[in-house]
C-alpha cells in the first residue's frame, strides 16, 4: 500500500491528516468536559442549597432512590465507601466562590486555573 512506506511524501501527508484530527477530537473532548464540569457544579450547588432547606434528605434520598430501583426490578444501589466523600467535603460557599453560576465567570476561572498550572 502507497500510504505504509514511511519515507513518502503521501505517508507523511495522512500523518499530518491523522493529527489534525486527533486535535480537534482532543479540542472537542476538552469543551465537553469543560461543560459536563461545569453542570455538575451548577447541579452541586443546588443540591447544597436544598440540604440547607432540608437537611434530612441528606440521609433519605439513597432509600428514596432505591424504593424507586425496586419498583423497576432494578437492583439496590449501593455506594462505595468513599464515593461521596469529594461531594461531602465541598461546602456551597466553596462552589459559589470558586465557581459562580455564570459560564462566562466559570470559563474565567478555569482558563486562570490552567495558566497557574502550568506556571507551578
Amino acid at each position: 500500500d502507497i500510504y505504509d512506506d514511511p519515507t513518502t511524501l503521501k505517508y507523511y501527508s495522512m500523518k499530518r491528516v491523522t493529527e489534525i484530527r486527533l486535535t480537534e477530537a482532543c479540542e472537542i473532548n476538552r469543551k465537553k468536559h469543560e461543560k459536563t464540569e461545569h453542570n455538575q457544579i451548577k447541579v452541586r450547588i443546588e443540591l447544597k442549597r436544598l440540604e440547607q432547606d432540608n437537611p434530612q434528605y441528606i440521609d433519605e434520598w439513597i432509600e428514596c432512590y432505591n424504593n424507586e430501583r425496586e419498583k423497576s426490578g432494578i437492583f439496590e444501589y449501593v455506594p462505595g465507601e468513599n464515593e461521596f466523600e469529594e461531594y461531602e467535603k465541598t461546602t456551597l460557599e466553596d462552589l459559589e466562590k470558586k465557581f459562580p453560576d455564570s459560564e462566562e465567570k466559570f470559563k474565567a476561572y478555569k482558563a486562570e486555573e490552567s495558566k497557574n498550572a502550568w506556571e507551578n
